[in-house]
């Protein structure tokens, strides 16, 4: 079976099956909100994408300087 969930995005109902799922969920962020969002439902992993559309390694450098345990 599978080990963790990957998703491209985040959504309230992908939060809401990840929290009450045993399969970790490791979901698409785009922005320091949606971060937030996720963190707030317990989620300390993401998936920064689309990475290079975003800003790639400096906006990872940024948004890290806040939250460094990501």
């Amino acid at each position: 079976g599978a080990q963790f969930a990957i998703s491209p995005g985040l959504t309230d109902e992908l939060l809401k099956a990840a929290t009450a799922g045993s399969i970790p969920l490791i979901p698409g962020i785009s922005t320091v909100s949606e971060l937030m969002q996720g963190m707030d439902y317990g989620l300390r992993e993401f998936k920064f994408f689309p990475a290079e559309a975003n800003g790639g390694v400096k906006a990872l450098q940024a948004i890290g300087g806040p939250f460094p345990q990501v």
